[in-house]
């Protein structure tokens, strides 16, 4: 139980809010957050890669926010605001990922990246490229798309057309056309 005088301890709740926010971006942003799972992976584990190649649970970076009351509710969409979420060749799991949060979880994330390898055979199928721009719709204050790596014109067509819709920013990042596309039968 907490005691009434245990955020007046606190030298971090103690400083002003603008800088404890600061020391939040700090500790919660600044992550690649990748779903490390595909048809050879039983388990989905979130992993986050900071600039300088340290990787860490997602729960891991969750958890800070839980330390007390006051930080879970200054905290708690930080890590969903502050971090780009990548999305692998394999989406659909980062979908149905998507799918379990709650309404202010996807509200709150902003940045993704799109990571495919289309010339390794590993390209998204259609069906599932629908199904993450159906969980990516979810995500209302979704503001950057990039996409990186290896992708297909028309799935990039279909993302643009996506995202002018919504007023969302597209970024091609290191983008190498492959010599096939997408089946034609990508829903509107």
């Amino acid at each position: 139980m907490f005691s009434s005088n245990h955020n007046s301890n606190s030298l971090l709740l103690r400083l002003p809010g603008e800088l404890r926010n600061k020391i939040y971006e700090y500790a919660f942003g600044g992550h690649e957050v990748k779903l490390q799972c595909g048809p050879w992976s039983d388990d989905e584990d979130l992993y986050c890669y900071t600039q300088d190649s340290t990787v860490s649970l997602w729960s891991d970076l969750l958890s800070r926010t839980t330390i007390c009351r006051q930080i879970y509710g200054e905290t708690r969409l930080l890590p969903y605001a502050l971090n780009t979420f990548c999305i692998p060749t394999w989406g659909a799991a980062y979908a149905d990922w998507v799918q379990k949060l709650d309404e202010s979880q996807k509200s709150a994330i902003k940045y993704v990246s799109l990571e495919w390898l289309g010339t390794l055979g590993l390209c998204m199928l259609p069906s599932e490229l629908n199904h993450v721009l159906q969980a990516l719709d979810d995500c209302a204050g979704l503001s950057h798309i990039t996409i990186t790596v290896e992708e297909l014109p028309s799935a990039r067509a279909k993302i643009q057309a996506f995202a002018n819709k919504r007023g969302i920013e597209v970024e091609l990042e290191r983008v190498k056309p492959v010599d096939y596309e997408l089946d034609s039968d990508i829903e509107d």
